[in-house]
């Protein structure tokens, strides 16, 4: 079974937080890197670099390098990044509609469906009124 990992997790874990970061590193990274199939949108690199410079403008984290996070989230064993194209947007707005998810949230929702997932990691409760079962502990 291949599960969609939001980009959440990424933040979590690149950023060590201090409540969700073990969460995102023990039960969620090391347990794709052990041979759960994983995917995330290429959407998740974007959001990643965005999310990382506010937390560094907002001085919460020391130091960011975009090159570092790309290397360190393309390094995750058994994760593939998958594109993101017109006919995902285009299909996403129906979940904003009938999910009342948020675009972004909605393109990762149709970005797993098409890609047969039955499971999102994420922190993200929003996920809970999709079809994918939600799994962050």
């Amino acid at each position: 079974m291949t599960v969609y990992m939001d980009t959440n997790i990424f933040v979590y874990w690149l950023t060590a937080h201090p409540i969700h970061g073990g969460i995102a590193k023990k039960k969620l990274v090391e347990a794709v890197e052990a041979g759960e199939t994983a995917i995330t949108s290429a959407l998740s690199i974007v959001q990643i670099d965005w999310a990382m410079g506010a937390l560094l403008k907002a001085r919460m984290i020391g130091e960011y390098d975009p090159n570092k996070m790309v290397e360190s989230v393309m390094g995750i064993q058994n994760l593939r990044i998958v594109e993101l194209n017109g006919s995902i947007c285009k299909r996403a707005l129906k979940h904003v509609k009938k999910y009342g998810l948020e675009l972004e949230d909605a393109i990762h929702l149709e970005t797993a469906l098409r890609h047969n997932c039955r499971e999102i990691f994420s922190a993200d409760a929003d996920f809970d009124r999709s079809p994918l079962k939600r799994r962050f502990k």
